[in-house]
């Protein structure tokens, strides 16, 4: 049934380029029981800059100085009741039989780094493991002349407690960072490491400078070192002020943090709450990424760590750095502003950092901001989100972490040549192969341990496509920024960096003009920039995030409908994999108002709205958090896609009432029995 023609207004242009990932297959499972251990050698030297992601992008290397003032209600603290909450709520269904899914097991692709193709000559790992030393040395120096006497506490006793790992998720890490540094060997650059940030609003940097991020901070830090090996320490921030982690950024994951992914972290403690299921969610989606990323948990609710726990124990791997809550041991042997107010021997990286033997509380909350060097106002400073000075603690205290492990990978490196006589540290690439080839046949082990396990439920309202959710390969098509698909031109057919120019789409009064100027033809869905008013306030250095959106508006004449294309053929070509299907689930996903308070006029999926998928209308819908699951009818619940690519569809929306319709993402799921 046909409704009206499309008009030819330009939006949505597909790109002719098409841009290929090379997929890396994640390390995991037991390499050697060997490690051996690492004494860092102290040099007197000052760190290098080098230029940062952050820093390619656009933004300012902050000096430290004075502060300005704003404050704010406490953190957010996790009780008792999340963990009882927990364990009525999931813990039969992460342990016992009944609760789970049917068994499922699927063949995915798993890909392999090969060394077939090797440029160097040589692979001296004892050169490269002085020089990683070397730059550790370096980087212990950098942080001792920004903390000063405070090093050993915060450094080498209280930071270090901070961070928990099992010996099996630890030997993941360790082959991953062996895994890159084997392939340094085939390439004639350095190999990217990619760490991304996911996140909410304060762990985005809400309120500070982007340059004064955690993530930005980590980057700075460890690049050095990683280089030194051969690496390239890729920090990417792409924490979403607002956000939680499910189900639409977990269904999005490669759309929106990228292909290519080292290491991903969960920081959506605050906006999540007990809302578990989207944890489990998350870490499926990070599991069944290309690349398999290691996993990172921000947080130090127990009930958070059981989830994550549970699936260490079917091939993922893991660490968890605890949280706030978990920093009083440390804040209680800074020096304390509340105390010495003079504060003549403090670090400029420690002055009023603690007040009362809480981090950034009490007189603190004063001094928490640096930033009216760049903007008279900065959005985001309030209580709830951390100051530049603890951005910049828990930025390095992740550096070091990571770069510790990079020596460890190294040294376990090393030890191996008592098994080959040394023969790969001298150019054997014979020798590389053959423990590549180990690596990978653990990694693989891991990957099909993950793809046979059952799958966490998810609420009953979605529950049915629990086991497709978790386990299949989703194509998403989202307008959210940051996305690696919207920089990438797959989204608009533009492309765009990070930080600096990319495409914005439509304002929101320039869509709704185009909507009505059609003459009675149909209009594709266009993206509009959600330009908020905080955002204004210091675009060039403060935080990157928008919320933007899939516009449809409400007009006049009847026969006009908003269509588009899902996934787009850009989209397509980028993100469909073997497991392509043509009966799929689709979710769409609609913007998230702040706080709950939608603006006037905001239609959902509801009687005000007419949609069509390939033809077909959508009679029943059914709603978790802001995404919507929509059915054909209430006996179906999967679409067949009738076009020349199975999986793709035409969407068609067009509103009976209201005033406009902001579409986030829409998501094409494979059915799986």
């Amino acid at each position: 049934m046909p409704r009206g023609s499309h008009s030819k207004l330009p939006s949505n242009p597909n790109s002719d380029n098409e841009k290929k990932y090379k997929s890396i297959a994640a390390t995991a499972g037991v390499l050697l029981l060997v490690v051996l251990s690492f004494k860092s050698v102290s040099n007197d030297v000052e760190v290098e800059k080098r230029g940062s992601f952050s820093k390619r992008v656009g933004n300012p290397s902050l000096s430290q100085g004075k502060s300005s003032n704003d404050n704010g209600p406490d953190y957010e603290q996790d009780d008792d009741d999340d963990i009882a909450f927990f364990e009525k709520f999931h813990d039969d269904r992460l342990t016992d039989d009944n609760g789970w899914s049917d068994d499922f097991a699927v063949s995915h692709d798993f890909k392999e780094t090969n060394i077939l193709d090797v440029t160097s000559t040589s692979f001296d790992v004892h050169a490269l493991r002085d020089s990683v030393r070397d730059a550790t040395a370096i980087l212990k120096e950098s942080l001792k002349s920004k903390y000063g006497k405070y090093y050993d506490v915060i450094f080498e006793s209280a930071g270090p407690k901070l961070f928990e790992i099992n010996q099996v998720s630890k030997d993941r890490l360790l082959r991953r960072m062996m895994k890159k540094i084997i392939e340094t060997s085939t390439k004639n650059s350095k190999v990217p490491f990619t760490w991304v940030t996911a996140g909410h609003s304060a762990c985005a940097g809400h309120g500070n400078l982007f340059s004064q991020s955690k993530t930005h901070v980590l980057e700075e830090m460890a690049s050095k070192a990683f280089s030194a090996a051969g690496l390239n320490f890729i920090g990417k921030n792409y924490a979403m002020g607002g956000m939680g982690s499910g189900p639409e950024l977990g269904m999005c994951m490669e759309q929106i943090y990228g292909t290519d992914i080292d290491v991903i972290t969960w920081d959506f403690g605050m906006t999540d709450g007990r809302d578990y299921w989207k944890l489990a969610l998350w870490g499926a989606r990070v599991a069944n990424h290309p690349t398999r990323p290691f996993q990172v948990l921000m947080d130090s609710q127990e009930a958070r760590r059981t989830v994550f726990q549970k699936m260490e124990n079917v091939g993922v791997g893991l660490f968890t750095k605890r949280g706030y809550g978990d920093m009083k041991e440390m804040a209680a042997v800074l020096p304390d502003y509340e105390n010495d107010k003079s504060q003549t021997d403090v670090p400029e990286s420690l002055k009023y950092l603690v007040c009362g033997g809480i981090m950034e509380e009490g007189e603190c909350k004063s001094h928490k901001w640096n930033t009216t060097a760049y903007c008279t106002k900065v959005a985001g400073q309030v209580g709830w989100h951390p100051g530049w000075r603890f951005h910049q603690l828990d930025g390095s205290l992740l550096a070091l972490y990571m770069v510790l492990m990079l020596n460890e990978s190294l040294d376990l490196l090393v030890s191996m040549s008592s098994i080959s006589n040394d023969r790969f540290l001298t150019g054997d690439m014979h020798d590389l192969e053959i423990l590549l080839n180990d690596i990978n046949s653990k990694d693989k082990t891991d990957y099909e341990t993950w793809m046979n396990s059952p799958s966490a439920l998810l609420p009953e309202k979605i529950r049915v496509a629990s086991t497709s959710f978790h386990k299949g390969d989703p194509i998403c098509s989202s307008a959210l920024l940051p996305s690696d698909a919207r920089y990438n031109g797959y989204v608009t057919g533009k492309e765009g960096v990070f930080g600096g120019d990319f495409d914005t789409g439509m304002t929101e009064s320039d869509a709704q003009l185009r909507s009505e100027s059609t003459n009675g033809l149909n209009v594709s869905m266009t993206v509009v920039h959600s330009n908020h008013r905080t955002k204004v306030m210091c675009p060039k250095y403060a935080d990157r995030d928008y919320k933007d959106y899939y516009y449809v508006g409400k007009v006049e004449d009847d026969k006009v409908w908003h269509t588009r294309i899902v996934p787009s053929h850009d989209e397509y070509d980028a993100f469909s994999k073997s497991t392509v299907s043509t009966e799929n689930f689709i979710m769409a996903c609609l913007e998230k108002c702040d706080w709950g308070q939608c603006p006037k006029g905001y239609v959902g999926f509801t009687d005000e709205a007419s949609v069509y998928i390939d033809n077909r209308k959508v009679e029943k819908v059914q709603k978790e958090d802001n995404c919507y699951l929509l059915f054909p009818s209430n006996g179906d619940v999967t679409w067949v896609s009738k076009g020349e690519k199975p999986g793709q569809y035409e969407i068609e929306v067009k509103l009976n009432g209201g005033g406009f319709m902001r579409i986030s993402s829409i998501i094409i799921v494979p059915f799986i029995s």
